[in-house]
């Protein structure tokens, strides 16, 4: 059980480092970008980590807005007979047009819950003016127009006055050239960014600046993650493999090959070139990756930053599989490598169900020597029991004997 034990241990610290891997097998996900633009009150930006580093000037010229019509004032929003009789039509962008019918048991609730039910594209509700009640009509999405054909009620939405903000689009120019988009959620015009536009700003000569730098902060503690726990095997396969004196041999991986094989095998993927990649950065040494004597990994983040500074799109080249250049970076190295071992048919997944295998015969074995043990028990008692038996006979035959002998002798 022991043994096991161990074995699972190495088995979930490798799958660690695979979990690591595959957490970070996209240039997104690996090289963390971030956005400034201090003092800015226009728009937000958020970045993945394809974006490139530059810095851009944006002037937001207008915010995209949704149509909001009202129908003229009623009296009472649950009061019947208050709308005229009539068909209401309703149209959003290039959909179908969706009727709704007005009569003298309609009121502006149940008139506002048959548009919520059965128009898509838009909703529906009653407010209140101080005087009146009326139906307010909110288009979902910006810059998208809303008809309405009032047809014989009294309601007059189509009317000009009752639409109270016109579909609009957002205006934006990003160093001097000029985008427009439906929505505030402005995405490829800058590639791997997206803007939420939130204010105009009051002149088209007036810009905030944006720039987008490599986090390396965030990409040096992501690269530190994958040391420790690759140290986390490294260390434990160093513990466990030492001699501990021959009292330990039961219960002791010293000497075990499969925890030989994992460890050479580790180092030789941190120590051997990425195939394909050329330059300065081909192995993880050029990043401070450095293997110890011990089998350890030693990190020095400011060769990290260094060469991020220097070259980012090689430094993930390292680490991420580039489909362009057909390179395998080593991340996935390590998640192939790992299913070797702790995959469904891995070897090590083999060799811990195996060990799991002889602990259930050898139980097995014991529990059938302790049916034996228990059978030979209970043997021993009833024989135990039969001699008992036969002792307290043969002392009742010599208690007569002795009995009928002095009762001679007397005569």
């Amino acid at each position: 059980t022991a043994i096991n034990n161990k074995l699972k241990s190495v088995g979930k610290r490798l799958d660690s480092i695979s979990e690591d891997a595959e957490s970070l097998d996209t240039v997104d996900k690996f090289l963390k970008k971030k956005v400034t633009s201090e003092g800015n009150k226009y728009f937000s930006a958020s970045v993945l980590g394809s974006a490139s580093n530059a810095s851009y000037a944006i002037n937001v010229t207008q915010i995209a807005q949704a149509q909001i019509n009202v129908s003229d004032g009623i009296s009472d929003k649950t009061t019947e007979g208050l709308l005229t009789d009539g068909t209401l039509q309703v149209t959003v962008g290039t959909e179908d047009p969706v009727s709704f019918t007005v009569d003298s048991t309609t009121t502006l609730n149940s008139l506002a819950r048959s548009i919520n039910s059965e128009l898509a594209g838009a909703e529906a509700a009653v407010i209140y003016d101080g005087t009146n009640y009326r139906l307010r009509i909110v288009a979902e999405d910006t810059n998208t127009a809303v008809s309405f054909d009032d047809g014989t009620t009294n309601l007059n939405l189509s009317a000009s006055a009752n639409q109270l903000k016109d579909p609009q689009s957002a205006a934006l120019t990003i160093d001097g050239l000029a985008i427009t988009s439906d929505k505030n959620e402005v995405a490829g015009a800058i590639p791997g960014v997206t803007l939420t536009l939130t204010e105009p700003h009051s002149a088209s000569s007036d810009t905030s600046n944006l720039t987008v730098a490599t986090d390396t902060d965030s990409t040096v503690s992501t690269v530190q993650n994958f040391v420790n726990h690759f140290n986390s095997v490294a260390g434990f396969i160093n513990l466990e493999s030492a001699y501990k004196g021959y009292a330990s041999l039961g219960t002791s991986l010293a000497g075990d090959s499969m925890l030989r094989n994992i460890q050479s095998q580790m180092g030789y993927v941190i120590t051997t070139p990425v195939d394909g990649l050329s330059g300065d950065y081909t192995l993880l040494k050029d990043v401070g990756l450095e293997m110890t004597q011990t089998g350890t990994l030693k990190f020095t983040s400011s060769t990290m930053v260094e060469a991020l500074q220097d070259d980012v799109s090689a430094v993930a080249d390292l680490f991420i599989e580039n489909t362009d250049n057909s390179t395998e970076g080593i991340f996935a190295k390590f998640q192939t490598m790992v299913e070797d071992y702790t995959g469904t048919e891995g070897s090590l997944t083999e060799r811990i169900k195996g060990v799991g295998e002889e602990i259930s015969d050898i139980g097995d074995q014991i529990v059938r020597m302790e049916d034996r043990v228990e059978k030979y028990e209970e043997n021993l008692r009833k024989q135990f029991t039969r001699l008992e038996v036969t002792v307290s006979n043969l002392t009742s035959q010599g208690d007569q004997l002795l009995a009928m002998m002095g009762s001679m002798n007397r005569k």
